[in-house]
């Protein structure tokens, strides 16, 4: 940490290069000057709650001179919130001087305010009021090049910082619809509930407005999962992870939570050609291993006993020897089975090269002439390539992924 003489030192020298040597006329010398101001008031901030945070365990390790320890906290939070409050009012400056909007320096800026709005925003409320006044003087447009980064935070808790995020996000999703689409609809099914929640509340927020465009990007996405992976390749990769787990870790609880989710998918029936070959092929069989897995839950469980996490099929349980060999002899039996469905199953991957759309997705095959745009293809300036219809042929590309080209 520098002294503070020095500090006040540099942040005078800094002050004085932002203040307009009599022209109206913004040039490249402004933005550069607010842009130095901005980021070492930052920079001090940083290094200012990185020293507090040692200071506060020296202070924390001893019990004496409580009053003192009081009035250098408070000092310390008064200095933190002025240069938090600078930083950000340097950076809307900067922002906003900027002439290459989406030169890494302004984009820089942006970042380091988003920083200080998750990093100091719940720290004193005069941070949070000025970040959001901010706010008003930066271009809209501005923040798509962020949009990563606002999106990644939708489910923070902080009332302080969420109720600057959702508005800016709802804003931006009235004027630019398209670039919130495939975003949201990836976080819609993410697996962390409070982001899926988040994601849900600014979705309904784009349907009072973009009603169709919402269902559109709702279908395409979802249908777009379904033929990047049939239940074929779900099923190979779901037996592969479950077949470590359990005879490499001795995981059982991990192999159910990889198993079971597939047996409720493959319950709910098939709903396209591909998925209705999978179930003919491989149903039958399947669902005697579902039955086994079930029977082997509840003699384990029966008495008191619980899945084990380690150590194979036996695990802590206080079921009786008899109970025991039973439930092993019920997971050997699914193992069978899968293990004959596994062998069919990569017997067949290699010849997977191509795929007819009608017979993985009919819901892709009868789209056409969408208002949604064609992923990555959003700019700015609002402009995009509509979606006109998807190809009926599908490539598989050879790798051990095995992408889709569609």
């Amino acid at each position: 940490m520098y002294p503070e003489s020095l500090q006040i030192e540099v942040l005078t020298a800094y002050k004085k290069a932002t203040n307009k040597r009599g022209t109206t006329v913004c040039t490249e010398t402004d933005y550069s000057a607010w842009h130095a101001w901005a980021l070492m008031n930052f920079r001090l901030a940083q290094q200012f709650s990185k020293s507090q945070i040692y200071r506060g365990s020296d202070n924390n390790a001893s019990t004496h001179g409580g009053s003192n320890q009081r009035h250098s906290s408070s000092a310390s939070s008064k200095t933190l919130r002025n240069l938090v409050v600078a930083a950000v009012r340097g950076f809307v400056k900067a922002i906003s001087l900027g002439t290459k909007r989406w030169s890494a320096s302004v984009q820089q800026d942006m970042l380091n305010f988003l920083s200080c709005l998750f990093k100091y925003g719940d720290h004193h409320k005069d941070i949070a009021t000025t970040i959001d006044e901010g706010l008003s003087s930066i271009m809209l447009e501005a923040w798509l090049g962020v949009l990563p980064q606002l999106l990644a935070r939708i489910h923070i808790q902080t009332s302080s910082i969420r109720s600057i995020l959702h508005p800016l996000l709802t804003k931006l999703g009235a004027k630019h619809p398209q670039a919130l689409m495939y975003p949201l609809s990836v976080l819609m099914k993410s697996p962390v509930s409070e982001r899926q929640v988040a994601a849900e509340s600014l979705m309904d927020s784009l349907k009072a407005h973009s009603s169709e465009l919402v269902d559109q990007a709702l279908l395409v996405s979802s249908e777009l999962i379904r033929v990047a992976i049939l239940w074929l390749e779900l099923w190979h990769e779901g037996l592969e992870d479950a077949s470590r787990l359990y005879f490499g870790e001795g995981n059982v609880a991990g192999m159910l939570d990889v198993l079971l989710p597939l047996h409720d998918q493959l319950e709910t029936g098939p709903s396209t050609r591909r998925e209705q070959d999978f179930a003919r092929s491989f149903g039958r069989d399947l669902a005697k291993a579902h039955l086994f897995l079930k029977e082997y839950i509840r003699l384990t469980t029966s008495n008191g006993g619980t899945i084990p996490k380690s150590g194979g099929f036996g695990g802590q349980s206080t079921n009786s020897t008899q109970l025991s060999v039973e439930a092993e002899a019920a997971l050997n039996q699914a193992w069978d089975l899968y293990y004959t469905v596994f062998r069919r199953i990569n017997k067949q991957l290699p010849g997977l090269t191509s795929l007819e759309l009608s017979h993985c997705s009919p819901a892709l095959f009868a789209s056409n002439k969408l208002e949604l745009g064609v992923p990555g293809t959003y700019r700015v300036d609002g402009s995009y390539v509509k979606i006109e219809k998807f190809n009926p042929s599908v490539q598989v590309i050879t790798s051990k992924q095995r992408p889709r080209k569609i």
